[in-house]
């Protein structure tokens, strides 16, 4: 062992020099005693050097529990060197356990954090969706609906049972029992779809309901997830398809119809006068140029819609479409004793337009106006700017359109019941003029209407001239036809 002279000197001097000082009296008094004084010293100086050993030994112990990094991988020496070197590795295995944890607990406190800003996500995502959701446990115990099943009253408020669960949808029998049979089917049909009725404001609304049971990994399961789906629109356009349909048929119905009644006569024989064979053939002719304009809409229209046509647009003074539209219409007005009226504005109004679409919208509109205004009634064809858009009124001392007919009126193929006595048509003029308008002019189309009076129809049209390239050969366009010729 290494001795330390500062902790030498500092532990046994004061027991050393007492030890002195009681051999120097007992000599002076007793020489006899000066034996035994020596053994005496001896035992005092054996004291000190096991006290001072003692000291050092837990000095060093002391130095290695606070600083064991400093102990090297040697075998301290002394009386607590085993004790010193077990308590050393011991604090090194729990030091680096208590490393291992934290690391582990900072992991465990970030993926914790992620994993909770995910939930918040899709819980957010989840309410934010415009279907109706709700997510039931493996007892069909409801967990979770969103904002929007709420509104169907699929919940009765948001309040959590004990369990945690929003309850059951008891109140919802047709809903409940779709739940239950994914889940206790799952294994066969793990999705379910049905179309169920909800009642909302006192209205009945279909709903396609699809039910889907819910795996983990394992392949155990954690519940179902019901989404509903508002069929409305849907059905509403299935019924407006098969309307569309049932329309059509019935217009190429009537003209062929005809058509084949006339050649039977003409084949039989029955017709064999000259002058009546040509009667003949003039109406089968008529009904063939009556097909040929039902299908040529058909197209234009289904064109227009799809996005096939190719328009031809060009910067021009839109008085100019106006006016060659008004020369078409002005004679047929005329011929049946009716006052038309042009009334243009004055000013330039720049446009960047289709003539040959945008001029048959027009005719459209000025040709409706003469077929279902009496004689000598009144047409009028104005123009103006009004901001930014460029105004095409066409109005009549006509009929007048009822108001349960006005939201129909660009329908295809809808033709006012209370008209149909005073033109023919195939109804589908109007709402090819809405296709100009809207679709290939980025415009507007609006009427007013009153019974007796007459109508009006508003056509708006962007104003501003455009420069642009056009291309050196044009896809080809529609036919323009007067629909309701």
């Amino acid at each position: 062992m290494n001795w330390d002279r500062h902790t030498l000197w500092s532990a046994g001097w004061p027991a050393l020099s007492a030890g002195a000082v009681g051999v120097v009296l007992s000599a002076v008094i007793s020489p006899g005693f000066l034996i035994p004084s020596c053994v005496a010293v001896s035992a005092v100086a054996g004291s000190f050097l096991t006290a001072a050993w003692v000291h050092r030994g837990q000095q060093e112990a002391k130095a290695r529990l606070r600083h064991p990094e400093l102990s090297g991988t040697g075998n301290p020496g002394g009386i607590f060197g085993e004790v010193t070197q077990a308590a050393v590795t011991l604090l090194r295995q729990y030091e680096s356990e208590l490393q291992r944890l934290s690391v582990a607990k900072g992991e465990l406190e970030i993926s914790g954090k992620l994993q909770k800003k995910q939930a918040r996500r899709l819980d957010a995502a989840l309410r934010s969706i415009d279907q109706p959701v709700v997510l039931c446990d493996t007892r069909d115990q409801v967990l979770f609906t969103n904002t929007a099943s709420r509104r169907l009253g699929l919940v009765e408020d948001d309040s959590i049972s004990d369990s945690g669960t929003f309850g059951d949808l008891s109140r919802f029998i047709a809903l409940q029992q779709l739940i239950h049979d994914t889940r206790t089917r799952a294994v066969a049909a793990p999705r379910r779809t049905a179309e169920l009725n909800f009642t909302i404001n006192q209205q009945a609304i279909p709903f396609r309901t699809t039910v889907t049971a819910l795996f983990d990994d394992q392949n155990e399961l954690l519940g179902t997830l019901a989404v509903l789906t508002d069929v409305r629109e849907e059905k509403s356009a299935k019924a407006r398809h098969a309307e569309f349909v049932s329309s059509v048929a019935h217009e190429f119905k009537t003209p062929m119809a005809s058509i084949k009644a006339f050649l039977e006569l003409l084949v039989d024989g029955d017709v064999s006068e000259p002058d009546e064979q040509k009667a003949m053939f003039e109406k089968i002719d008529y009904q063939v140029d009556r097909l040929n304009r039902l299908v040529s809409n058909l197209l234009n229209l289904a064109r227009i819609e799809s996005g096939a046509v190719k328009l031809t647009r060009e910067d021009c003074d839109l008085n100019d479409v106006i006016q060659r539209a008004a020369e078409v219409i002005r004679p047929l007005a005329e011929e049946r004793g009716q006052q038309f009226v042009a009334d243009l504005s004055q000013l330039y109004l720049p446009v960047n337009v289709d003539r040959d679409f945008l001029g048959q919208a027009i005719i459209n509109l000025l040709s409706n106006a003469v077929k279902y205004t009496p004689e000598k009634g009144r047409i009028t064809l104005r123009s103006h700017m009004e901001e930014l858009e460029a105004i095409i009124v066409v109005e009549d001392t006509g009929y007048g359109i009822p108001p349960e007919s006005l939201p129909k009126i660009f329908d295809r193929f809808y033709r006012v019941p209370e008209h149909q006595h005073a033109a023919k048509g195939t109804g589908l003029g109007l709402a090819f003029v809405q296709s100009i308008a809207e679709d290939l002019h980025n415009g507007h189309i609006g009427v007013e209407s009153t019974v007796g009076v007459g109508s009006k129809f508003s056509m708006r049209i962007p104003l501003g001239h455009q420069d642009s390239k056009r291309p050196k050969k044009p896809a080809a366009k529609p036919e323009p036809a007067l629909a309701n010729a």
